[in-house]
């Protein structure tokens, strides 16, 4: 540092701090956010107006403008709700879910997965669920190995008592629990040792051997399990210290780079004063180099002179870009070097009861998203349990968190990257608009001078489980390149912890339990657990210390100081609901004349490892749901929409039509009979008696069919266009071919629940996220599970079923077809019953988290179990083929439910439009009934061959090409006459009538296009 002035008994001229911490106090510049990007946009938005730098504020102005483009390139309404689900995603952590192995996919995507022998699929199935079982084991032991660490840090952290009998009865009773946990650890082994056995055995097999090493088979991964991130807070107007380019190469002088190494004798006498001759003498010339070069630049910091050819000036000496100040030089200032964050936060734990889960309009936001809020239009702060003058403070739900955070440089910098790349990418014309008469690059310039910190809030969901972070004693050490070593001081003889006992704990040392060192409040009648967040909370402290001890505060820590709340900008995730006065709807009443919200809402979500998984599914010969394979199809039936009709076509899984319902008939819907206008397809109806169940149910009632036409109709006006290969859809004559399937969903926790490390409070948490055996008591988390979603366009539910229950259903019935819970087609104001129930908060199905225990059970009865979970929410359900049904839990990521491409390529490619025709008058007889154009599922309609060319005029219908299907009573089989039909081919008649001579023919019959229902 250069023109630096110490003076014990004067203050620095400049001292940064002072004025930061008056602004933190002023200003309140916080925001929480679930990344630092989402804080920052929370940030910008309400601080926007309050800067006074012009520069700055031209900054905050463009990434608001910009903000859309940060999250997505692609600026439609559903690019954004999708760049919206895809950010939600990130607000969770990932953990390998397991290992899984499949039958390789075919090169070409659009042929199908080859289905292996039967021998391979049962090998191949006994694998998987050895496997699952072992990665299970895995996570089981890691949990094992901290709730030992556990039992040792509350030992040595409890103190040992002096009496004898005392100190022999603690360690009896934790020598007991770790003799538990080792047996514990034996059983693991155990387990593990039969399902590795059983897996090495099956990878021996020759059959399955050669298919792994032709890649026949290969490893691929199960969905990751997730966490909620704890949120993430920034503080503005303060300037990471870090330099601008910390991440660049840095440069190393060599002695000769010096720029005073030529010089270095001026020192002279002044070598000796400042102790160079008492170092080692290999570094003693470079040593005064340096000196002298010091006292060279001291005169350089008034004339900057450029170095000598063939030097280099030292690092830091130089201007910095951003502030156009020297970055090693003094100036009367006492630098802020921002090192940590210190907080404290007041956590209220609201009843999850008041939660509900739905379409809620954010502040700002012209859509709705699906959010957990609370139900209640009354204020929290005014209910018992939160009024103070019934409830007091000490006795309520209330936990106390607290941590400290280093400050790094990642949040500015990955701001700076993705401005660049949006700018990179977006184009010139959709950039001008943006960001108006601001220069690209005076953006990227000026975006670094955009002065916050942000660090995550680590540890808070760490509390709620009743464990802190932090740095603290293991008992295990690694040398560099070595084992894990235990301390010998960390063992106990006396408390069972022997040598091997810690080193068994590994590295599963990083979380302490609370114990009997975290004070918590033993007034309330409430757990200190949380095995599910659901609450609210306030910053009761903020400090930001720096490398050289300046603390600065955000509120005042002076015990006599007024009250006062901290009101950080909240993003959308983190905002409580409103009154209807327009005052937040929080736990405590704010201040008097307070504008905005001191408290962040943070809604349900699991505190440990869960995942939601989902899987089309089908009944075995047992009657139990199995999730289906990667070669399996899981699609049983499709439906079109005839628009000309009124109807509805079925076709099987293959693409082969089967029947149609039209309004029509007595009731106001018929069913034509199987396979017509085809013949000759009973070979492939085998497996569609639930198909045919749904046929039935439409044909009974007009007013049922025509909802479920309502429903198709309405959820086409939503639909996103289909893949470029598939665009060319027919749908003036008939409607996209939609897809019968059947998909289950779960709730599936990592490990065995977590329960509460506090020895101060050990009273249990109200809800469990595991039933106890046996028990009936309703005090287990059920989560609702929304599927599909009307606003987008990219999702691919039109309406599923619900199935019977499980005592009820059959291999030929399981469906519940009275009632299709969809988005569209619904008329509230409608006269007659129908199907139809529109998908609400109150019909949501819910999932109940489980768990399986890899020690007691082994892999059959896991998988039974696991197919167990699914069946619980098994629903029939009519999709878009080319889009996924995503599920939507708020509660963890979102999960997409796709159907594979091979699946529908074939039976698309099959399937042909036709509609009926006529009654209508013809000048010439049709042809006589010959078998050989008999027109039957194999009939290539396309091939010139297959139908009798001109064999009826009809007016030609457009560019495309059509063909007669015209009926006829023949005897085939036997003595009985069957309905069978013959193409014919159209002469092209005028549209003008020429009032030829009689007689005429009326026919009525079917036109059918003479290629597929989708361009190929």
């Amino acid at each position: 540092m250069y023109s630096v002035k110490w003076d014990v008994c004067k203050r620095p001229k400049n001292i940064p701090a002072d004025k930061l911490s008056k602004q933190l106090q002023d200003m309140m510049p916080v925001a929480i956010g679930t990344t630092p990007l989402d804080s920052l946009l929370a940030y910008v938005k309400a601080h926007q107006e309050d800067e006074q730098d012009d520069r700055i504020k031209n900054v905050m102005k463009a990434i608001e403008n910009i903000q859309k483009h940060l999250l997505v390139q692609e600026d439609t309404v559903d690019g954004q709700e999708q760049a919206e689900d895809i950010l939600y995603n990130f607000n969770f952590d990932n953990f390998p879910g397991g290992t899984r192995y499949h039958i390789a996919s075919a090169p070409d995507y659009k042929k199908p997965t080859v289905k292996p022998e039967d021998t391979i699929v049962d090998k191949l199935a006994c694998l998987n669920r050895e496997q699952v079982r072992l990665d299970s084991l895995d996570r089981t032991e890691q949990r094992l190995q901290w709730d030992l660490f556990s039992v040792w840090w509350s030992f040595v952290s409890s103190g040992i008592p002096a009496e004898s009998d005392q100190k022999e009865a603690l360690t009896g009773k934790i020598k007991s629990e770790v003799n538990s946990m080792m047996k514990d650890k034996d059983a693991i082994h155990t387990a593990r040792q039969q399902s590795r056995d059983r897996k090495q055995y099956l990878l021996k097999d020759e059959e399955l051997k050669g298919l792994i090493d032709n890649k026949i088979i290969a490893p691929s991964v199960h969905p990751n399990f997730h966490t909620q991130q704890d949120p993430t807070l920034l503080v503005g107007h303060i300037q990471s210290a870090w330099p601008h380019d910390w991440l660049d190469p840095l440069f190393v002088r060599v002695n000769t780079d010096i720029i005073a190494w030529k010089s270095r004798d001026k020192l002279g006498e002044v070598r000796n004063g400042v102790g160079i001759d008492k170092l080692p003498k290999s570094i003693q010339e470079t040593a005064a180099a340096l000196t002298e070069e010091f006292i060279e630049l001291t005169v350089d910091q008034i004339h900057p002179k450029p170095a000598p050819p063939g030097t280099l000036k030292p690092l830091y000496h130089d201007t910095d870009p951003r502030y156009s100040t020297r970055r090693d030089g003094w100036d009367d200032t006492q630098p802020f070097f921002p090192l940590f964050l210190e907080w404290e936060a007041e956590y209220g734990h609201i009843d999850y009861m008041e939660w509900s889960l739905e379409e809620r309009k954010s502040c700002g936001q012209g859509s709705t998203k699906l959010s957990y809020g609370i139900k209640s239009k009354d204020p929290l702060y005014g209910k018992d349990e939160w009024n103070p003058s019934v409830t007091p403070k000490l006795k309520q739900n209330i936990r106390i968190l607290s941590g400290r955070v280093l400050i790094l440089p990642q949040a500015s910098l990955s701001l700076y990257a993705q401005v660049k790349q949006m700018i990179d990418q977006t184009p010139e014309e959709e950039l001008k608009k943006a960001l108006g008469d601001m220069d690209p690059e005076v953006l990227l310039q000026d975006v670094g001078k955009l002065a916050f910190l942000s660090s995550p809030l680590s540890g808070f969901h760490d509390h709620l489980l009743t464990m802190s972070q932090g740095t603290h004693i293991k008992p295990t050490f690694r040398q560099p390149g070595g084992k894990l070593e235990y301390i010998k001081e960390a063992t106990s003889k006396e408390a069972g912890f022997l040598d091997d006992r810690v080193v068994y704990m590994g590295t599963e040392t990083d979380l302490t339990p609370y114990a009997g060192l975290v004070p918590v409040s033993t007034e309330t009648k409430d757990s200190p657990f949380k095995p599910v967040t659901h609450g609210q909370f306030k910053i009761t402290k903020l400090n930001v210390i720096d490398k050289f001890g300046q603390v600065i505060h955000a509120l005042d820590p002076r015990w006599d100081a007024a009250p006062q709340n901290l009101r950080p900008c909240l993003s959308e995730f983190f905002g409580p609901q409103s009154l209807a006065n327009g005052t937040p709807n929080i736990v405590e009443k704010p201040l008097e004349r307070q504008q905005g919200s001191h408290y962040a809402q943070i809604p349900p979500h699991i505190n440990q490892l869960a995942r939601v998984n989902s899987s089309f599914v089908i009944m075995d010969s047992s009657g139990e749901w199995i999730p289906q394979n990667e070669w399996d199809k899981p699609i049983w039936g499709w439906l079109v929409y005839n628009y000309l009709d009124q109807a509805i076509q079925f076709f099987h899984e293959d693409g082969t039509f089967y029947r149609e319902v039209r309004v029509a008939g007595d009731t106001g819907a018929t069913k034509s009979e199987k396979w017509l206008p085809f013949k000759n397809t009973d070979d492939v109806s085998k497996g569609t008696n639930q198909l045919d169940y749904l046929i039935d149910r439409m044909a009974k009632s007009r007013d049922y069919l025509a909802a479920i036409l309502d429903m198709i109709g309405g959820a086409m006006d939503y639909a996103a266009a289909a893949p470029d290969s598939y665009a060319q859809f027919l749908n003036s004559i008939i409607g996209r071919p939609l897809a019968l399937v059947n998909m289950g969903w779960s709730l599936e926790l990592g490990t065995n629940e977590y329960v509460s490390q506090s020895g101060v409070h050990t009273v249990k948490p109200v809800r469990k996220l595991l039933q106890d055996p046996g028990s009936t008591r309703g005090d287990q988390y059920s989560f609702p599970l929304k599927l599909g979603d009307k606003n987008r366009s990219y999702d691919g539910l039109v309406g599923y079923f619900k199935t019977l229950p499980l005592k009820q259903q059959t291999k030929e019935s399981y469906l519940n077809l009275e009632n299709c819970y969809t988005f569209f087609g619904i008329n509230p104001k409608a006269d007659t019953k129908t199907p139809l129930i529109e998908i609400k908060p109150n019909n949501f199905p819910s999932l109940e988290p489980f768990y399986i225990d890899p020690v007691k059970k082994d892999a059959k009865f896991m998988e039974r179990e696991r197919n167990r979970m699914l069946a619980n929410n098994t629903f029939g359900a009519i999709v878009d083929p080319f889009r996924p049904v995503h599920g939507y839990t708020s509660i963890l990521p979102i999960q997409a439910l796709k159907i594979p491409e091979w699946t529908w390529q074939e039976a698309l490619s099959r399937m042909t439009a036709f509609f009926h025709f006529g009654p209508l008058s013809v000048t010439k007889d049709v042809p006589s009934f010959n078998k050989h154009y008999l027109l039957t599922k194999e009939t290539r309609i396309k091939d010139p061959e297959a139908i009798i060319p001109d064999a009826i005029s009809l007016p030609k219908m457009g560019a495309a090409d059509w063909t007669w299907l015209q009926p006829y009573s023949e005897i085939l089989d036997g003595d009985r006459e069957d309905s069978c039909f013959m193409p014919l081919g159209i002469a092209g008649a005028g549209t003008k009538p020429k009032f030829e001579d009689g007689p005429y023919t009326s026919v009525e019959g079917y036109m059918q296009l003479r290629q597929s229902i989708v361009r190929e």
